[in-house]
């Protein structure tokens, strides 16, 4: 669960600059309807969601993705 909060706290760093200027250009120079904001700002959280979801590490025995990783050049020889 750590893992998960640091890796979302990684995407909020990175997504919120960039939401933060579309909100604040769409205040200032180009208004937007309310509902088109309010999608850009749920798509926002589901993207921050989504990427601290890919990036976690995935838990995979590094001896079964050895063996496969032979297996699979010797059908090939």
């Amino acid at each position: 669960m750590n893992k998960l909060k640091g890796k979302v706290g990684e995407a909020l760093k990175s997504v919120t600059p960039i939401s933060l200027l579309v909100v604040a250009l769409s205040a200032l120079i180009v208004p937007m309807p309310a509902e088109i904001l309010m999608l850009f700002l749920v798509g926002a959280v589901l993207l921050i969601v989504g990427m601290g979801f890919f990036s976690l590490p995935t838990f995979r025995n590094r001896r079964s993705a050895k063996t496969c990783n032979n297996s699979f050049g010797r059908e090939f020889l």
